[in-house]
């Protein structure tokens, strides 16, 4: 776990290079081994070769050495066919075998044992008619006799006349009791095998069939190693290769049995030797190993340190991105792909600061606007509430006003009776609608003024909606830039997807290859997450940009009523003040009138009744605007908190472009 962890935590530097070294370090000891052993085979080849040859000529010299003698034994021994020999035919018979030992060369001598037990030797070298000397009880005889006619081949001894190493070649008489033999020296064809070399330290030697030495060069003539374990090894592996030991050294030996003799043939040559001449071959190769890594590490280093440069500036300028900085920079002069993608992320960067920045200029504005929409609202409001006091006020009057002309109109009869009374109160009356008038023209000034406010609160809500529209624009800017960003994440991805099949394609020496392009796709998917969020980011502006939008649309609506509203609202006190007015003139026609009250009191209560309607739809009208006042005082809250949600969201806005450095 801690090792996985270990790998996990590496840095891309690390991986490559122990991805390189190990691609090439591999290969070059693969090499290397191969090489040698190839030398290693090919000398011991060589060796084998040259083991095989040799034993072969030792096997043709000991046919051509030997086969002649066992011809003339042959000759010798079907020519005699009698057990005993007379005196002339001995004669014969000497003359024969001096002139064949005379022309043969290394022969010992050659003899005779008769089935009577005689010795005929030439020369006679003390046996012949030597009156001991039995030959019938040599093994040389009896083995003739047995083999039947075959001639018959020794081992090696030690010859009893001259005490060199001889072989006796045999072969019964035919027909009768009596062997032909001579003995042959082996020095001839031990000299010769001594002359073989196989490579440097390598030799021929011969063995008999009952494992005593023939010819070593190391070992005594005759002596018996059926004892040493290599000697059984060599007669069970004739014609192969065998491994022994010997003198304390490593060796290998090639057998081969002689058919004429059943002699064995061997070979031998030192494994140091094979050792000694592939070690000039090993450390040239380890040389050339060596140099090969310390030039491709050199030549790897700069590769990886090249990689790692521009991807560390890469990462540096994500986290510092990332911590919502970004003033950082990627310099990339390349033209592969790491470039290539360096230039496209500085790209974003540079597109994603200048969104941005215009959000957080807008963002401002909208803040602004929207403070100042507060403020006006707040003024409207205001003016809103004297409007509507003015009119419960001119509504009051009008109460009062009714009362009085209520009470007129029950008391006209009196009227005859107290006309100074009646003029006082008309006098009063026509006070109190010069202030009605006044009042009225309070109100008209107020609604006027009201719609003015109103007519430029209708102006900052329409720049707000143009901040608005400008902004969404900004905003699906951002979402076609993060589109592009979007497609060249889904791009690289794709590159490092093929990047990694090539590699994988490429096998072995492909591994450093598909790291780098598994940290290529990793980086590729970090940019697609941060183009996601900075998404969620510009679809959460985006949303409350609408709701923003919706609520100025309802704002829009709404002053348009309360304009409206108030034009109905001012054309109402256009007409009340008209009433007023109208009144004010009855009243000081009523006032002049008034001494002729008692002979015009029918018309009187006519006017009076008159006056008695319009006070009624007057209040009516007043009670109209009171209602009308209301309901814009309704709409003026809804702007303020419109215009408060507003200031709002654009001071969630602002905090979230100031999570970013620009």
């Amino acid at each position: 776990m801690h090792k996985q962890k270990h790998m996990t935590t590496m840095t891309i530097g690390k991986k490559l290079g122990l991805t390189f070294f190990f691609a090439l370090i591999i290969p070059s000891l693969l090499i290397a081994i191969t090489s040698y052993s190839v030398a290693r085979n090919e000398i011991n080849d060589t060796m084998h070769t040259s083991a095989s040859q040799n034993v072969a000529v030792v096997d043709e010299f000991i046919n051509k050495h030997i086969q002649p003698i066992v011809e003339d034994v042959t000759y010798f021994g079907n020519s005699l066919t009698e057990g005993t020999i007379s005196q002339e035919e001995r004669a014969i018979l000497l003359q024969s075998m001096q002139q064949y030992f005379d022309t043969s060369k290394g022969l010992v001598s050659s003899f005779i044992g008769t089935g009577n037990g005689e010795m005929i030797q030439v020369p006679n070298l003390g046996l012949s008619g030597k009156k001991d000397f039995d030959p019938r009880t040599r093994d040389w005889y009896t083995n003739a006799i047995e083999a039947q006619g075959e001639v018959v081949i020794s081992d090696p001894h030690e010859s009893a006349s001259t005490g060199d190493w001889v072989v006796t070649i045999s072969k019964k008489f035919k027909n009768a009791d009596g062997v032909f033999a001579v003995n042959l020296k082996m020095e001839e064809l031990a000299n010769l095998i001594g002359t073989i070399h196989i490579g440097n330290e390598g030799y021929a030697f011969l063995i008999s069939r009952n494992q005593a030495i023939i010819s070593h060069p190391t070992i005594e003539v005759g002596t018996d190693i059926s004892d040493e374990s290599w000697a059984s090894a060599m007669l069970e592996g004739t014609d192969n290769f065998i491994n022994y030991r010997l003198d304390n050294e490593e060796k290998q030996m090639l057998v081969q049995q002689n058919a004429l003799t059943g002699w064995h043939v061997g070979g031998a040559m030192s494994e140091s030797e094979i050792s000694n001449a592939t070690k000039p071959i090993f450390i040239s190769t380890l040389i050339v190993v060596c140099l090969s890594i310390a030039v491709f590490g050199v030549i790897l280093y700069v590769i990886i340190r090249t990689i790692t440069r521009s991807l560390g500036s890469m990462i540096n300028a994500a986290k510092t991105m990332s911590a919502g900085d970004l003033r950082a920079k990627v310099i990339s002069k390349k033209k592969d792909e790491i470039g290539v993608l360096g230039k496209a992320f500085q790209k974003m960067s540079d597109s994603l600061r200048d969104v941005l920045s215009h959000i957080h200029e807008k963002s401002t504005s909208l803040l602004a606007s929207s403070e100042e929409l507060s403020a006006v609202t707040d003024e409207n409001s205001r003016a809103t509430e004297r409007v509507s006091q003015a009119a419960i006020a001119v509504s009051e009057g009008i109460d009062k006003q009714n009362a009085k002309l209520v009470a007129s109109f029950d008391t006209l009869e009196q009227v005859s009776n107290d006309i100074h009374q009646i003029y006082e109160n008309t006098n009063i009356l026509t006070q109190k609608a010069e202030k009605a008038e006044a009042t009225a023209d309070i109100g008209q000034n107020v609604v006027a003024s009201t719609q003015k406010q109103m007519r430029t609160i209708e102006g900052k809500i329409n720049e707000l909606s143009t901040d608005i529209t400008t902004v969404n624009t900004y905003v699906k800017e951002i979402d076609e830039i993060l589109a592009v960003i979007t497609s060249i994440s889904e791009q690289t991805n794709l590159l490092a997807l093929n990047a990694a099949i090539e590699a994988a394609r490429a096998g072995e020496h492909g591994k450093g290859f598909a790291v780098v392009a598994d940290e290529v796709r990793k980086l590729a998917e970090q940019t697609n997450q941060s183009s996601s969020q900075v998404r969620q980011i510009i679809t959460a502006i985006q949303r409350e940009a609408s709701k923003l939008a919706t609520s100025m649309d309802t704002s829009h609506s709404e002053v348009t009523k309360g304009l409206q509203m108030f034009t109905q609202t001012e054309e109402n006190f256009h007409e009340m003040k008209t009433f007023i007015e109208e009144i004010n003139d009855q009243l000081h026609d009523v006032l002049d009138k008034s001494k002729t009250i008692s002979t015009n009191s029918h018309q009187v209560v006519g006017d009076m009744k008159v006056i008695e309607d319009i006070s009624l739809s007057s209040k009516d009208e007043v009670e109209a605007m009171a209602q009308a006042t209301v309901k814009q005082a309704s709409a003026m809250q809804e702007i303020a908190a419109t215009a408060e949600a507003l200031e709002k969201y654009a001071e969630e806005l602002q905090e979230e472009v100031r999570t970013f450095t620009l």
